[in-house]
């Protein structure tokens, strides 16, 4: 449980999302690239930091959208085949664009995943990740 409160966390997080856009503008740096570290820093110190990480990327482009059209179907109870079923059905009535900013935030994980199952590491990291890619 972090020890400050969301209001403060999410104002540090406002000001550091500053700096981050300050950064990738001034030195035009790629904005998938620095999602990328941005994300090795969160599988970093998630366990510590959660909280704040959490709200730094409800400040970027990335954040997911939720959408209220239609809650996702409950996934209690079911077998995994149907689970991913409901999964493409939803994928299917999405929107085409493929630059979504919850896209590339999937693509830049599907990345890293692929990554490590190509090497053939089993690290601390790839646990690390595995649990990112559950917040």
């Amino acid at each position: 449980m972090p020890v400050e409160s969301a209001e403060v966390i999410r104002e540090r997080a406002l000001s550091v999302w500053g700096r981050v856009v300050s950064l990738i503008g001034h030195f035009d740096l790629d904005p998938n690239r620095a999602l990328d570290v941005f994300l090795d820093i969160f599988a970093t110190h998630l366990a510590t930091h959660y909280a704040f990480f959490l709200a730094l990327i409800s400040l970027s482009p990335w954040a997911p959208t939720v959408s209220s059209e239609s809650p996702p179907p409950s996934s209690g109870g079911t077998r995994f085949d149907d689970v991913l079923a409901n999964a493409e059905i939803l994928s299917d009535s999405a929107p085409s664009d493929s630059n979504r900013p919850n896209d590339v935030l999937a693509q830049v994980l599907g990345f890293k995943f692929a990554h490590y199952d190509v090497s053939g590491l089993t690290t601390i990291y790839l646990n690390e990740l595995k649990i990112l890619s559950a917040s």
